[in-house]
């Protein structure tokens, strides 16, 4: 999940609400939602648990309700898309003159055709578009909502959208901007005013599997290679999503840049994919990083990390399945490191 049911905190009489709970997570442990936003524009953001007077959360109903990229990206299609397909049918790189991207700040180097190109590679509709706002998981009404700023489209000036998912119904989610009325409503005053303390721009976010030696991170821009490199960094292993080479290279730190995998295809392990991570794993004096837009794909990677490292396969396992945003979801994953751990050579236990 993006966040730990741990570290919520009880408020009262906060965003609307008589009593929920709170926690603030970094925009960046969010992706592909805001990926193609600039480091300094990431800050982190509300996270409302709303459980009712008695009941505590429950993280299994929040993890399939929005708790991860995938299920948001999932039940937003239903409100977000709907509407941009129903109202606007033409999509916006088709209905916007070339030169509007220049109006759109922090966007002033794109392109429409980079936009198209950008949302057909990635697969990922328009989340890395969509900087999220504030997430509410209302367990007492059986409703999610989900605020964001989608700043390419500049027909709507105020920018602040929101998608509410109600579990009872699929495909009953709504979409309107601004809020209509009602508890935890999000405003342009509410907003922040930049990046959270301490910023995020040039400090890039790590998840250590180990110590010193794999990490999980989101994708990082070219600012924030330096500081990698001072983390200990010294290899990234890329899934489907570029890095600055340029910049690597200068702070000593080696690519590997492979396909990221299809989520659904877990089960047809690929042998060169996995003999080449091994082989830049085993060959780094130093930290090994992996990115990507899918959590997931980070997740498995790391897996066969371990393995190269000579992490027994079930304690490989086990070590990803701890809470941490890259963390194992499926039995295709598992499966999918088992066959790398018999590609690699290693023993099975009986």
């Amino acid at each position: 999940m993006f966040f730990r049911l741990s570290d919520l905190e009880p408020r009262t009489d906060y965003a609307g609400f008589k009593r929920c709970l709170v926690t603030r997570v970094n925009t960046r442990s969010m992706a592909p939602f805001g990926s193609v936003f600039p480091a300094e524009e990431h800050r982190e953001i509300d996270v409302i648990v709303v459980c009712g007077r008695w009941q505590k959360p429950n993280e299994e109903w929040i993890e399939i309700h929005g708790g991860s990229a995938k299920r948001l990206s999932e039940f937003l299609s239903y409100g977000f898309m709907s509407y941009w397909d129903t109202m606007k049918p033409n999509s916006f790189y088709e209905r916007m003159p070339a030169e509007g991207f220049g109006q759109i700040p922090g966007f002033e180097s794109w392109s429409r055709e980079k936009v198209e190109a950008y949302v057909q590679e990635k697969k990922v509709g328009l989340a890395p578009f969509m900087m999220p706002l504030r997430l509410i998981f209302n367990q007492a009404k059986g409703s999610v909502s989900f605020d964001f700023e989608y700043r390419l489209d500049l027909e709507l000036p105020d920018r602040i959208f929101s998608v509410d998912y109600h579990s009872k119904g699929k495909g009953s989610a709504t979409f309107v901007s601004p809020r209509s009325p009602g508890p935890g409503v999000l405003t342009a005053a509410d907003l922040p005013s930049g990046p959270s303390s301490p910023p995020v721009g040039g400090q890039p976010e790590l998840w250590w599997i180990q110590e010193g030696r794999l990490a999980g991170m989101p994708v990082p821009n070219a600012s924030e290679i330096e500081s990698l490199s001072a983390a200990g960094i010294r290899a990234i292993v890329t899934l489907g999503a570029p890095v600055d080479a340029q910049a690597c290279d200068t702070a000593g730190i080696r690519v590997l840049e492979l396909p990221e995998p299809d989520r659904d295809q877990w089960e047809a392990a690929d042998e060169p994919q996995i003999l080449a991570v091994a082989e830049l794993c085993r060959g780094t004096q130093g930290a090994v990083a992996v990115c990507s837009n899918d959590h997931a794909a980070s997740g498995t990677i790391l897996g066969v990390a371990l393995l190269a490292d000579g992490v027994p396969v079930d304690e490989a396992i086990a070590r990803m399945e701890l809470d941490v945003p890259t963390k194992i979801e499926s039995m295709a994953q598992m499966e999918f490191l088992y066959d790398a751990a018999a590609m690699l050579g290693m023993e099975m236990e009986s």
